[in-house]
């Protein structure tokens, strides 16, 4: 099953004599647009209801992202078509994971993008931070292809796994999951379970 929220920011809550440090996270209700039952497993489309006219494709499916999602959910819980799916459907898991993507750096240096050793400080140098050379000489007469050089940091996706979470809200479908996600504020997250 997935379920699309945003971060809403970082908080810390105290557990017994020792601080935990914090994210807010508030999920979109998921509407079950149609559902499938096998022997094993119960198959489910989603789709991510945002009360606007401009969200709307078509009725049933949902949302200007295009988040329409196809997800296998334990026979435990059998949700109907035209069922709301939000945070009380966490309590059928002992676990679940978040998907999210730190927040971009632009363009990278050698040092700051792979960690090259910076140059000496003193002594009338002046290559404090420059790459140094990058090709071989003569021979081949080129840079070869995949050498480190600078450039922009590409977008990497980070997979949390949780294991225990605090309910906020049931009807805002707010949930505090231990640990900070990394992101800006209101970036759109993607809960597995």
């Amino acid at each position: 099953m997935k379920l699309y929220g945003t971060k809403l920011g970082s908080n810390q809550f105290y557990h017994k004599t020792f601080g935990v440090r914090s994210s807010l996270v508030a999920f979109y209700l998921s509407v079950v647009v149609y559902s499938w039952t096998s022997s094993l497993t119960r198959t489910l489309w989603c789709g991510k209801t945002i009360n606007t006219k401009t969200f709307y494709k078509k009725a049933g499916f949902f949302d200007r992202f295009g988040y329409v999602t196809k997800a296998l959910c334990s026979l435990e819980w059998i949700p109907l078509s035209g069922e709301l799916v939000d945070t009380k459907s966490l309590k059928y898991w002992e676990q679940f994971k978040i998907q999210t993507s730190a927040k971009q750096k632009g363009f990278l240096g050698v040092v700051a993008r792979y960690k090259f050793t910076k140059g000496p400080k003193t002594h009338g140098s002046s290559h404090h931070a420059a790459p140094g050379s990058i090709g071989a000489g003569t021979s081949p007469g080129r840079v070869l292809p995949g050498k480190k050089l600078p450039g922009r940091r590409p977008l990497a996706k980070r997979n949390y796994m949780i294991n225990t979470y605090r309910l906020l809200s049931v009807q805002q479908n707010k949930v505090e999951v231990p640990g900070t996600l990394p992101g800006r504020r209101k970036k759109i997250l993607h809960c597995y379970f």
